[in-house]
């Protein structure tokens, strides 16, 4: 629901306008590519700062682990502008390190409870420290390629979606749920379902 920070951001929402669907979701003219080939991909983009993306998350966790059999999800850190880029560079350097999954509740928590801002490098060392996360190995893969590699795809995707802010969820690389349309995690979930129910009947062969 938090707008994006970007000079396009203009330029996006008439391009709204040229959307097939209705309030509830958009289908874009030219779909996301996705990773999963035979499955339906689900895809949150969202913020660590966004407090619209932690209200969503308890709904989205509960959603995944009920997840069926042909439904991939996956999270991309929208790096919008430089603060939310700096959010992206914690996500991907701890997914680098195999501390993601683990440490992704804790650092949502301490970015809306806590205050800790990301791109503050001594609050970030310090809570880093009190995870036991090895600080300086920490430090070696924000900076590396394969995580700058990581942002700009983020980012590719993100600008991709014409999405106009987070939380936003895109299904199958073609429609697109924003918060900011639905007002609630509830109606949003809903929405995704409905969704992937329909990618699913477009993916399964008509009955003879």
């Amino acid at each position: 629901m938090l707008k994006r920070l970007s000079a396009g951001f203009a330029l996006m929402l008439l391009s709204a306008l040229a959307f097939a669907e209705g309030p509830a979701f958009v289908e874009l003219k030219s779909p996301i590519p996705t990773d999963s080939p035979g499955k339906i991909e689900v895809v949150e983009y969202f913020w660590y700062g966004c407090p619209h993306c932690y209200a969503l998350e308890p709904h989205l966790q509960k959603w995944v682990t009920q997840a069926p059999s042909d439904v991939v999800f996956k999270r991309i850190p929208a790096p919008a502008n430089e603060v939310w880029k700096a959010a992206s560079r914690t996500f991907y350097a701890l997914e680098a390190m195999g501390l993601q999954a683990k440490l992704h509740k804790p650092l949502f928590d301490a970015v809306q409870l806590e205050h800790l801002r990301l791109n503050n490098a001594q609050q970030l060392d310090d809570w880093l420290s009190r995870q036991n996360v090895d600080v300086q190995k920490y430090r070696a893969m924000e900076n590396s390629f394969a995580v700058e590699s990581k942002i700009k795809r983020a980012s590719q995707f993100f600008d991709m979606s014409q999405a106009n802010g987070v939380p936003t969820i895109v299904v199958d690389g073609r429609y697109v749920v924003e918060m900011a349309n639905l007002r609630t995690p509830e109606a949003m979930m809903q929405t995704v379902n409905q969704l992937v129910e329909r990618v699913r009947a477009a993916k399964t062969p008509a009955k003879k």
